[in-house]
């Protein structure tokens, strides 16, 4: 339990230290991670000026020369996109862009498989941006934060960004392997597996793991062989095992959780959190949905 506390704290720091007199993005995923993490709260006690969505539509003052941007995705395409959008449309000197995906898998991303001792893809980057902000001078940065857990409860931690990771149903799973997969899905696995590795780094664990299914075997084969893992487990001065599972359709039971998650809406944008309608609990009359103000929804 004390092990999750540091980890959660510990991952969320690397972020905040670079928010003082800056502008935030955020994109949904690394948002609900927030929530569980200290939440907005946290960003305004670092410093912060704004916390936004990470979005083409939105963009920093005039005033405002610094911008942090948290994505739980590859530096490419639609992210990359909206990074350039925003810049645009802004007056910034200073970006740096926190991303939850490692560099090796942005390689791999990026089909280079050789290990290389640089950051070239984040350096790259780091380049585009300078030119996106009208002046190479200007300072860029590009850090790899595995900002992925969320500590609903000390025995608990959640990875709403791999929600919709999913086993996959085979008719035959004869010699199934990550080949096998599209090169998306592998993306994600090895993203997964690296936030893992990342977690037992931060503990020093050494790691047994377990699999059930066909999809859990090949997460913890990847995790197995995750060249960062051999010299951990080497200097690790705690142990642990980890079960992987394949998880089943859905929700099913009679348990609370079950109830909760079936019956209530999710928060905007959220996987693992619920709204609640107040106005059941207080004495007041509920307006109709034509009315200005709707519905006063509160989360959990």
């Amino acid at each position: 339990p004390l092990a999750s506390v540091v980890l959660s704290i510990s991952m969320w720091d690397k972020v905040l230290s670079k928010v003082k007199k800056a502008v935030v993005f955020m994109d949904d995923k690394c948002a609900e991670s927030l929530h569980w993490n200290g939440g907005a709260t946290s960003v305004f006690e670092a410093g912060a000026r704004n916390l936004k969505e990470f979005s083409s539509f939105e963009a920093g003052g005039e005033n405002e020369p610094k911008a942090v941007f948290v994505v739980s995705t590859l530096l490419k395409g639609r992210t990359a996109d909206i990074i350039k959008d925003i810049i645009g449309l802004s007056h910034f000197q200073y970006c740096v862009v926190f991303t939850t995906v490692a560099h090796s898998i942005q390689l791999l991303a990026n089909n280079v498989t050789a290990e290389l001792e640089e950051n070239p893809v984040f350096q790259q980057f780091e380049e585009k941006l300078s030119e996106w902000m009208g002046d190479m001078n200007y300072t860029a940065e590009v850090i790899h934060a595995p900002v992925v857990f969320t500590q609903v409860s000390p025995q608990l931690l959640l990875t709403p960004i791999f929600a919709h990771l999913f086993p996959l149903l085979f008719v035959s799973l004869t010699d199934f392997d990550m080949q096998s997969l599209t090169p998306e899905l592998q993306i994600e696995i090895k993203t997964l597996t690296c936030a893992v590795n990342s977690m037992f780094e931060s503990t020093s664990t050494q790691e047994e793991n377990f699999a059930v299914g066909p999809m859990s075997r090949l997460i913890a084969g990847e995790l197995a062989n995750h060249p960062q893992a051999k010299s951990r487990r080497k200097t690790a001065t705690n142990k642990a095992s980890i079960v992987f599972i394949d998880r089943a359709a859905g929700h099913h039971g009679d348990s609370l959780m079950e109830k909760i998650l079936t019956v209530l809406q999710p928060l905007p944008g959220h996987t693992t959190d619920v709204q609640v309608d107040m106005l059941e609990l207080i004495n007041l009359q509920k307006l109709g949905p034509s009315d200005v103000l709707g519905h006063m929804r509160y989360p959990l």
